[in-house]
C-alpha cells in the first residue's frame, strides 16, 4: 500500500540529492577510526558520524535514521515496521526524483561571514543572503579545514548531508562542519568502532519496494476510492460508495454495476441481511431499510429520521441494528424497536459494530480525535465507554481520546472475548491489536516503527513514537485476519501472530482488490481521508 512521504526534520538525511558523490578537496585524512559527535544546546539528541579507517562510515542524525556507506555502496537505514528498513540510496534518489519531478527547489545563496571559533577550532562562517541581523551575527554554517577532521568532512560530503543546494555542496567539499544550524561539534573520538555499527542490519529492500514506499498518495482521492462499506453476498462483492452508488463485483473478476437495479436514493450503510445485501437510505423525514430480493429492492421498514445523524449499521441473521447519535433501532421479524441512548454518540464517518445479543459493541473512528469503544445495552440504551489508559497522554491499550477502533471480531477459542483493531495515520501512525474480555482490555500485539532488530511486540513497553496502524478485521478460511498498514496478520491459537506481505491487487472498474486470500476479499479504500491525513486503508471482507 502506498504511504505518504514521511516528513523530514531539518538537517535530516532524506533530501532529494541524497547520495550524490563529490570529489574531495580536503587534506588527506589521518588513518584510524574517528567518531565526531554534534549536539544542540536547545534540544536533546545528537548527530554522530563514525568513520572507519577503510572509509566506511555511519552518519546518524537521530535514533530512527542513519546513512551507511560500505565500500562504494550507500544505504539509507530508517525505523521500519518491526525492525530497520534498509534502502539503497540510489533507489531512494530515483524514487523521489520521480515523485517530486514537478517540485522546484529553492536555491539559497550563502555569504561568507569571516572566521568563527567553536570549541577551540576555527572555521569560516556563512549565512544565507536573506538572513536577519541575528542570523548574520551568528552564522548558521561554519566549516573548518582542520586535518584531524578530514575523514569526518569526507563522510559529510559523500552523503550530501543537508539541503540539495550547489552552494552547500561546495562547502561540504571544502571542509568539515563545526556548526550546522543549531548543532555544533562537541567531541572527536579516536577509539575503535565496533564492527556491528558498520554492517547492514537487514537485507535491502528491492527497487520496486522502495518505489512503492516513497510513492505519494494524492491529497484529494477520487470518489471511486471513497468506499464507505463492503460485504460479500450471493457470490459477489458489494461496495457502497460515499455518495450512495452501489457496485457488484463477481469473484470471476467482472464488474456488474450497470446491470444492478438502482439502490434507494441516498443509501448510507450496507450489510448482509439473511443472505442478501441490505441498505439504509436517508430520506428527508425517514430512515428506510431496503433489501435486495431477486432483481428488485424491497422496502422492509421506515422510522422517522429525526435530527440525529446516522452512525452505523450492523446485520446478523434476520436482525438489522441501526445506530444514530441518540437511538438504537432494531429491525427484525417482530417489527421495529427503538431505544433512546443514555448519552449521545459522536457522529463518525467510520465505525465498527458487533452485535453480541444483549448489547452492541461500537468502535468509533474520529481521526486525530480518537474514538474509542462503547458498549450499548440493547434493552435500556445505556451507553458505557470502555477505556484502559496509561499514565501518559494517549498511553494504554485503549485510550478513547487517541485510539480509533476500526474492527471488532470475536476471538477464536476465547468465548466472551473480542479482538479489536486500532489504527490512525495522521502525520505519523499508531495502532495495535487489542483484546477485550469483559471490561478488561490488554494489548495483544504492537509492531513499533523502530531501528531495533528484535523489538518487543506484546505492548509491555508500549512507549513508541510510531507503530503500525491496523484497519480491517475479518474471519477467513484459515482463521482471523487483520490488515495492518504494512501487510496482513493472521491471529492464531495462543495469540500467535503470523505476518505476510500483501498479495498482488487487481484493478476492476477502478477498484483495487484481491481475492488471493482464502475466505477473504481485500479492498483498498480512501475514506480515511475524511477523518485523518492517512492515505489508503484496507477493508477485509469475509466470503
Amino acid at each position: 500500500m502506498a504511504r505518504r512521504l514521511r516528513a523530514t526534520l531539518a538537517l535530516a538525511l532524506s533530501w532529494p540529492g541524497l547520495g550524490a558523490a563529490h570529489s574531495q578537496t580536503l587534506a588527506a585524512p589521518t588513518p584510524g577510526d574517528v567518531t565526531a559527535i554534534y549536539r544542540s544546546s536547545d534540544r536533546p539528541g545528537e548527530v554522530r558520524v563514525e568513520v572507519a579507517a577503510n572509509g566506511d562510515f555511519r552518519l546518524q542524525d537521530n535514533s530512527a535514521h542513519y546513512l551507511l556507506q560500505i565500500g562504494d555502496a550507500a544505504y539509507d537505514v530508517s525505523a521500519g515496521p518491526g525492525g530497520p528498513l534498509v534502502e539503497r540510496v540510489s533507489d531512494v534518489a530515483a524514487a523521489r526524483a520521480r515523485e517530486w519531478s514537478n517540485v522546484r527547489e529553492t536555491q539559497t545563496k550563502l555569504i561568507a561571514a569571516g572566521p568563527v571559533t567553536i570549541g577551540g577550532r576555527t572555521g569560516m562562517g556563512y549565512f544565507s543572503d536573506d538572513a536577519t541581523a541575528e542570523g548574520r551575527a551568528r552564522p548558521w554554517l561554519v566549516f573548518s579545514a582542520d586535518r584531524e577532521l578530514a575523514t569526518i568532512g569526507a563522510a559529510f560530503a559523500t552523503s550530501h548531508f543537508g539541503p540539495d543546494s550547489p552552494a552547500f555542496a561546495d562547502l561540504l567539499r571544502s571542509g568539515t562542519p563545526l556548526r550546522l544550524g543549531d548543532i555544533e561539534l562537541q567531541q572527536v573520538l579516536h577509539t575503535p568502532i565496533p564492527a556491528g555499527r558498520l554492517a547492514l542490519p537487514a537485507m535491502p529492500a528491492t527497487t520496486a519496494e522502495v518505489a512503492e514506499h516513497h510513492r505519494l498518495t494524492p491529497e484529494h482521492p477520487t470518489d471511486k476510492a471513497m468506499i464507505r462499506s463492503a460485504v460479500f453476498a450471493q457470490d459477489a462483492l458489494w461496495l457502497l460508495y460515499d455518495r450512495g452508488a452501489l457496485q457488484r463485483i463477481a469473484e470471476s473478476g467482472g464488474a456488474r454495476a450497470a446491470s444492478l437495479p438502482k439502490p434507494p436514493p441516498k443509501a448510507r450503510e450496507l450489510c448482509v441481511l439473511g443472505d442478501a445485501p441490505a441498505v439504509v437510505a436517508l430520506g428527508r423525514k425517514q430512515l428506510s431499510l431496503w433489501r435486495l430480493e431477486g432483481s428488485a429492492w424491497r422496502p422492509l421498514a421506515d422510522v422517522p429520521s429525526g435530527a440525529d445523524p446516522l452512525v452505523a449499521l450492523h446485520c446478523t441473521g434476520a436482525r438489522a441494528t441501526l445506530l444514530t447519535t441518540s437511538r438504537l433501532i432494531d429491525f427484525d421479524t417482530n417489527g421495529v424497536h427503538i431505544v433512546q441512548l443514555s448519552e449521545s454518540l459522536p457522529h463518525s464517518a467510520l465505525a465498527a459494530v458487533y452485535d453480541v445479543g444483549d448489547f452492541v459493541l461500537l468502535g468509533l473512528d474520529l481521526g486525530e480525535w480518537g474514538g474509542g469503544l462503547r458498549r450499548i445495552d440493547r434493552a435500556t440504551g445505556q451507553v458505557r465507554r470502555i477505556d484502559s489508559r496509561g499514565k501518559k497522554p494517549c498511553d494504554g491499550p485503549l485510550n478513547g481520546d487517541c485510539d480509533p477502533v476500526r474492527g471488532i471480531v470475536p476471538e477464536p477459542g476465547k468465548p466472551g472475548c473480542f479482538v479489536l483493531t486500532i489504527g490512525l495515520e495522521h502525520m505519523s501512525s499508531h495502532g495495535r491489536l487489542a483484546e477485550l474480555c469483559g471490561d478488561h482490555v490488554r494489548s495483544l500485539y504492537v509492531k513499533p516503527y523502530t531501528i531495533e532488530v528484535a523489538p518487543r511486540t506484546d505492548g509491555a513497553n508500549d512507549d513508541w513514537d510510531r507503530s503500525v496502524a491496523f484497519y480491517g478485521l475479518a474471519e477467513g478460511s484459515a482463521g482471523l485476519w487483520a490488515a495492518g498498514e504494512d501487510g496482513l496478520y493472521r491471529i492464531g491459537p495462543a495469540d500467535a501472530i503470523a505476518f505476510s506481505k500483501l498479495p498482488r491487487f487487481d484493478t476492476l472498474d477502478g477498484v483495487q482488490l484481491s481475492f488471493a486470500v482464502p475466505g477473504l476479499v481485500l479492498v483498498s479504500k480512501n475514506m480515511d481521508a475524511r477523518v485523518s491525513l492517512g492515505g489508503e486503508a484496507l477493508l477485509l471482507v469475509s466470503r
